[in-house]
């Protein structure tokens, strides 16, 4: 077969492929007006007819669609029979397409469940008999270092009270103290008045008026000082280096506590400070508490 025997053509007709191999049209010459004539051109397609081919197929598009939504809808409208749960969940109806309705697998009974299935025996390691002749060791106590009693903070062990009679260094370094804030007043007293310090020292033993001035500034100071320390604190400076203490944890918490210390300091300012503290010493027994009520305990 030669390839000259094929001709492609254009689909429509205006594009000008086909007429390469066409003879050119020979031109008429108008004898009469002496003018060459040329061919006519093809008069375009009209408006009307154009619109008319396009009307037809879209006109039968809509048709078919609208007659597809009809058969879905009539499909969709047809009664389901009713089934059981599975069976209406897994089957598919049949439609208008002639395919035949999809069942599902059928399941005679349900799965299992977790309560369903019997829970595994743990494995329990069996018992061995140990022989008549061997014993096990036993535990050894381990050993604990012994410390003294705690006296402070939480979770301490309760303080032991022992009832006390007289401690002479507590009762020094008391003196010592008081003394000491003493003179701190008689110097702001001399330096507010200008008066010599040691012409006073010298003129006590002969001044008996200034001696009881000395004297009672000297008892005025040790009694705030004992009230105050023992209101507050339970015990004063002396007391508390040596473990001494006035009256229990109890007796300190109630509200008479203060009044109680006042009335004893005054008893034994009194008896004259040293009279009492040495006569307990003698009876072994705290005097002072017959009359104020308040013992004074070493503290272990």
């Amino acid at each position: 077969m030669e390839i000259d025997e094929f001709e492609f053509k254009p689909l429509t007709d205006g594009l000008g492929f086909h007429k390469k191999n066409q003879a050119p049209v020979p031109e008429k010459k108008d004898w009469v007006a002496g003018k060459t004539l040329k061919p006519e051109r093809p008069l375009p397609p009209s408006d009307k007819l154009l619109r008319s081919q396009q009307r037809e197929p879209q006109a039968e598009s809509a048709e078919n669609t609208k007659k597809t939504i009809e058969d879905l809808l009539s499909a969709l409208d047809r009664p389901v029979p009713a089934t059981n749960g599975r069976e209406a969940a897994m089957s598919v109806p049949e439609v208008d397409l002639g395919v035949p309705a999809f069942d599902g697998p059928d399941f005679t009974e349900p799965l299992p469940r977790a309560d369903d299935v019997p829970a595994r025996e743990a494995y329990r390691v069996p018992a061995t008999e140990m022989p008549a002749g061997i014993q096990l060791p036993k535990e050894v106590a381990k050993p604990t270092a012994e410390t003294g009693t705690r006296r402070s903070g939480h979770g301490g062990a309760e303080p032991k009270y022992r009832e006390s009679t007289l401690s002479v260094t507590s009762m020094f370094l008391d003196v010592m103290t008081t003394a000491a804030v003493t003179i701190l007043f008689l110097i702001s007293m001399i330096l507010a008045t200008n008066i010599d310090v040691f012409s006073i020292f010298r003129k006590i033993p002969e001044d008996i008026y200034l001696g009881a001035v000395v004297g009672t500034m000297f008892l005025s100071v040790w009694f705030m000082y004992v009230v105050i320390a023992r209101s507050f604190c339970g015990r004063t400076l002396g007391e508390w280096t040596f473990d001494l203490q006035l009256g229990t944890k109890e007796q300190q918490a109630k509200a008479l506590y203060p009044l109680q210390v006042v009335w004893r300091s005054l008893f034994v300012m009194a008896t004259g400070v040293v009279v009492l503290p040495l006569l307990s010493v003698v009876f072994r027994k705290d005097l002072a508490k017959v009359f104020t009520g308040l013992q004074l305990y070493k503290v272990d």
